[in-house]
């Protein structure tokens, strides 16, 4: 699997001019920004609630407008740049959506977490709006369902894409990086409206072609990603904007990313040395290292506006003011084996073992966590929104399955 961070929040202010598609082999950085919203009322047993995207899951999210009608691959994709951003009409399957399941025919859910849909092949990332699910899969697949469409059936919003992997949503948007072939300089970064596309069309290439892109985000500032050794941007002009750029013989690599209005923040793992956690302007300027972490950090970094969480390989859960002065400044929320992907809501953060859907408030000092699930099946993307944890799970072609469980 790829590591890469995704999210769903809102962030007040529009671009006034899409971006264009631009062709570059260097790459850019992510975003996410807004203010939290407050939990719905528990669901009753009448019909289950939809749920409100938080303000700050997983490190991203913006309010993007629509690219133009949009070329791929010198393709005419005939989108409608001027779609509603508040459609929520089902979007339009361009096949087959995998045959109707049993819920919980696909992955046992564990104590405390219910299945919201399976039957579908491995699902990787995973990001939510106020009524829908996203998510992507090992086939080339990226995917939707409404949330309150409990066992429910699937559509799928995009196929035949290489290898997508981040997945970002906005008002009107989907926007994912996709990895390309192995071994090949192939990768993109692609969009399309969350509403669906028309007949005959198809998703819009923002850029490429690019070196294995894993890590996107987006707001009102532009659209930022990393490549295999570079952090860039795609600006609201829809002119690129390199951030850093690593040419060593032997080049650190970029661990994970995430970005606000202002800054791009990213992890770094040089070949020799220790990590570090680093930031730079949006629109491009001086690299300033933050710290360098207590420890190696794994492929999970997110934002809440004032601070950055990240966990390492040691299993540790790291906060770190945004404006850090130095190494000192890294505060320990909880230690836990087997922590994997993050995401944050601004009141606790929320993660993944091999085992288990975990929490903890964002001022711990250290405590444990708070187990939310139990006995799932190795769980991998994670999202939260003002009610619900949910969470990707699959090893193969048939049991991919998106579970949620009541936030604590």
């Amino acid at each position: 699997m790829w590591g890469a961070l995704v999210a769903s929040a809102e962030i007040a202010g529009c671009l006034s001019t899409p971006p264009a598609a631009s062709t570059s082999s260097d790459a850019s950085s992510p975003g996410e920004d807004a203010s939290p919203t407050p939990d719905s009322a528990p669901p009753t047993d009448a019909a289950p609630p939809t749920d409100t995207a938080p303000a700050y899951d997983a490190g991203f999210d913006a309010t993007l407008p629509p690219p133009g009608a949009g070329e791929d691959a010198g393709q005419d994709s005939g989108l409608d740049a001027g779609q509603d951003a508040g459609q929520d009409a089902a979007p339009d399957a361009i096949a087959d959506a995998p045959p109707d399941a049993p819920p919980d025919a696909a992955v046992d859910a564990g104590a405390g977490s219910t299945v919201v849909t399976s039957g579908f092949s491995e699902p990787f990332a995973i990001t939510l709006d106020s009524t829908n699910l996203y998510w992507t899969t090992d086939i080339g697949d990226v995917m939707t369902i409404a949330q309150a469409d409990l066992g429910g059936t699937p559509v799928k919003l995009a196929s035949l894409e290489s290898r997508p992997s981040t997945l970002v949503v906005d008002n009107t948007n989907l926007y994912w990086a996709d990895y390309g072939a192995f071994e090949q300089i192939n990768g993109s970064l692609r969009t399309m409206p969350k509403g669906g596309l028309p007949d005959g069309g198809v998703p819009t290439t923002l850029v490429s072609p690019l070196d294995t892109p894993e890590y996107i985000a987006v707001n009102a500032a532009g659209i930022f990603w990393a490549n295999a050794n570079d952090v860039d941007t795609l600006l609201s002009d829809g002119g690129t904007s390199p951030i850093a750029t690593y040419t060593e013989q032997y080049p650190p690599a970029v661990v994970a990313l995430t970005a606000d209005t202002t800054n791009v923040y990213w992890t770094l793992q040089p070949s020799t040395s220790i990590a570090l956690l680093l930031k730079a302007p949006v629109g491009g300027g001086p690299v300033t290292t933050m710290l360098a972490p207590p420890s190696t950090p794994s492929n999970n970094i997110v934002l809440d506006g004032t601070s950055l969480y990240y966990s390492d390989t040691s299993g540790n859960l790291w906060k770190v003011p945004i404006d850090a002065p130095d190494a000192g400044s890294a505060v320990r929320l909880t230690t836990q084996a087997g922590m994997q992907f993050i995401a944050t809501d601004g009141a606790s953060v929320y993660f993944t073992t091999p085992t288990s859907i975990m929490s903890v408030p964002v001022d711990s000092d250290g405590g444990a966590a708070t187990v939310i699930a139990s006995g799932v099946s190795q769980p991998t993307w994670i999202t939260v929104g003002a009610t619900y944890v949910y969470w990707t799970s699959g090893t193969n072609t048939t049991n991919g399955t998106v579970l949620r469980a009541p936030k604590p």
